[in-house]
């Protein structure tokens, strides 16, 4: 594949995700996966795979979904399938990092993780 178009497409699935809420996102997630966040701590794991920065990315969009008042979870999450799928990502997480698995921090993952359940 030419670098180029491998950018374009990059481009394309950036404007794609875009016009989808992290909700959305986070539902179809669980409903695939019956709210088990094993595949996500698979995909940080591999080196072949942004999952990182897509994930850091959808817990921002929902940390400023959250209300600044109350910062609790926001309704649309709350009210289906995905936050099962959080609170386990938050204990496959923190039970990851004390085993040191990660080759990279996860606290500032399980601080805002905890911003946007609490």
């Amino acid at each position: 594949i030419d670098k180029n178009e491998g950018g374009e497409r990059s481009a394309q699935a950036l404007h794609l995700l875009a016009q989808i809420s992290p909700e959305q996102i986070l539902e179809t997630l669980s409903n695939l996966w019956s709210g088990d966040s094993s595949f996500i701590i698979d995909l940080l794991l591999s080196p072949d795979t942004n999952a990182l920065q897509f994930l850091v990315s959808i817990f921002r969009q929902l940390d400023h979904h959250s209300s600044p008042s109350s910062s609790s979870i926001p309704p649309s999450v709350a009210a289906g399938g995905s936050k099962k799928l959080l609170l386990d990502l938050r204990t496959r997480l923190e039970n990851a990092w004390r085993k040191r698995l990660f080759p990279f921090n996860v606290q500032p993952l399980l601080r805002r993780l905890d911003r946007i359940l609490l």
